[in-house]
C-alpha cells in the first residue's frame, strides 16, 4: 500500500525523521494504512540491503523528577531535581548489567557483530535547571529501551519502574511513555 502521490509534496513527509519522533512517517503512513489488512514495510532504517524477520521492540519513558526551586544560597531550603535525576539515573544504569545481559534466541545480522538480539537500555537526553544559581525544580531525562523477543513492553516497563521505585527521596513520574512491541514475522 503505497501513500497518494501528493502525500509526498508535503514538507513534513520529505524525510524519514527516525531519529525525532517519526513524525513524517506517521503523519504519511497513517493516512494510508488500513487496518484491517496485513501490511509489509519496507525500513531502510539500520539494516538496509537484507531482509528482516526480526525487530527489536522498543520502550520510551520520560521520567520528570520534581522538587523546589530556590537561590543557591538557599540551596538547603529547596530540593534540588537534577540532584534527584542523577540517582535515579545511577540506579538505572546499575540494573542495565543485568538486562543487557539476556539474550535471545534469535540470530542477530552479522553486521551488528552479535551472535543473537540483545536489548538496550540508554539514557539519550536530560534537560532541568534554568540557572546557575537556582536550584532547578524540574528535571526531565528521556530511557530508550530495546527489547528483544523474548519481553514485553508491559515487563520491561514494570521492571524499570520498580528499579526507580527503591530510590528513596525523590518524587519522580513518567510525563511521556510510549511503546512497539518486538516483532517477528
Amino acid at each position: 500500500v503505497a501513500p497518494p502521490v501528493d502525500a509526498f509534496r508535503r514538507p513534513w513527509s520529505t524525510t524519514g525523521d527516525e531519529t525525532h519522533q517519526l513524525v513524517g512517517q506517521l503523519k504519511c503512513l497513517t493516512k494510508a494504512l488500513r487496518r484491517d489488512k496485513p501490511v509489509l514495510v519496507l525500513s531502510l532504517d539500520a539494516g538496509f540491503g537484507y531482509v528482516s524477520t526480526t525487530n527489536l521492540g522498543v520502550l520510551h519513558l520520560d521520567v520528570r523528577a520534581s522538587g523546589e526551586s530556590v537561590h543557591s544560597e538557599l540551596a538547603h531550603r529547596g530540593r534540588n531535581t537534577v540532584e534527584g535525576a542523577a540517582r535515579l539515573i545511577d540506579i538505572l544504569l546499575n540494573a542495565r548489567s543485568a538486562i543487557i545481559a539476556r539474550t535471545s534466541r534469535m540470530p542477530a545480522h552479522p553486521d551488528t557483530m552479535l551472535a543473537f538480539l540483545e536489548p538496550l537500555l540508554n539514557i539519550n537526553h536530560i534537560g532541568g535547571g534554568l540557572s546557575r544559581n537556582i536550584v532547578p525544580d524540574s528535571c526531565i531525562f528521556s530511557i530508550d529501551q530495546r527489547l528483544i523477543l523474548e519481553e514485553t513492553s508491559d515487563t520491561a516497563c514494570d521492571e524499570i519502574l520498580r528499579t526507580l521505585q527503591a530510590v528513596e527521596g525523590v518524587q519522580w513520574s513518567i510525563s511521556h511513555e510510549s511503546s512497539i512491541p518486538p516483532i517477528r514475522r
